[in-house]
Parts: C-alpha cells; sequence; structure tokens
C-alpha cells in the first residue's frame, strides 16, 4: 500500500501544471500597427487575440481567442493541426505538430515548431524560436523582443 501511496503522487507530480511561471498577461506590440493580447489565469490557461492601432493609437481586437490549457494539452483543428503550451517556472512554451514561420534580419525567413515565451526588461516579451531551416539555411535560435502596448 504505501508503494501505490507513494506511485500515485509520483504520478500526479509529472502530470500536473507548473505551481509557478512567469506571468505574460498584457498587450505587445508586434510590428508596424499589430498587437498581441495574452490573458493569463495563473498556470492554468492562457488566450491569445491579435489586433491592430487603430489611427487614434487605440488597439482593437477581435472577438476571436485562441486558449490553451497550460499544462501540454493539444488544441487542434478539425483539420488535425495542433498546437500545445506548456509552462514552467522561467517560461511558456509554444509548440505545434505543424511548420509556422519567423521573419528575421538577419537569416530570412524561417521555419519552426516551437517557440518561448518569457518575460523581459521594463516587462517586454522576449520570444525565442527554435529554427529548423531558414532561408541561408541556419538552423538554432531566434530571439524576437516586443515592447508592451
Amino acid at each position: 500500500m504505501k508503494y501505490l501511496i507513494i506511485l500515485s503522487g509520483l504520478l500526479f507530480a509529472l502530470h500536473s501544471t507548473a505551481s509557478t511561471c512567469p506571468n505574460i498577461s498584457g498587450t505587445y506590440v508586434l510590428i508596424d500597427n499589430l498587437v498581441i493580447k495574452y490573458d493569463q489565469v495563473g498556470c492554468k490557461t492562457i488566450a491569445i487575440n491579435y489586433g491592430k492601432i487603430d489611427s487614434n493609437g487605440i488597439a482593437l481586437f477581435s472577438g476571436v481567442s485562441d486558449a490553451f490549457l497550460l499544462d501540454g494539452t493539444a488544441t487542434c483543428t478539425r483539420h488535425g493541426a495542433c498546437d500545445y503550451a506548456k509552462a514552467s517556472s522561467s517560461l511558456i512554451n509554444f509548440s505545434s505538430n505543424y511548420n509556422q514561420g519567423v521573419s528575421t534580419e538577419d537569416h530570412g525567413r524561417c521555419r519552426h515548431r516551437s517557440y518561448d515565451l518569457s518575460l523581459g526588461d521594463k516587462g517586454s516579451l522576449n520570444i525565442i524560436f527554435h529554427v529548423d531551416l531558414c532561408a541561408d539555411d541556419y538552423v538554432g535560435v531566434v530571439n524576437k523582443t516586443f515592447s508592451r502596448y
């Protein structure tokens, strides 16, 4: 019985989400007049909404958000494209089972399936893309930083 209790405790620890993680809730300026908003509830869930800044400097968002559990559970479309979000003590990792792209100044367009979000100086958002093929054949990481809106 003692071993059963220890085993169940280990299994619970392996399947639970992080108890502490960075809270990246906020709105960040991507490029030009495009913004992204993260609404995070502890280390449990996160919703992502994209928008734009209008001519008056006001961020406007669509009513549609992408929502994720931060325990690595898949969020899939009916066509089988899946995204995963997993919180740890220092970052939130997003990954997918399909190729995505990121543009870089140094390497041109790059393909990736995973990126990490963390907080930077003055509340900025740091994103590290794990790229596996760029226009110049670069493989490695691409770092980007976005300021708060």
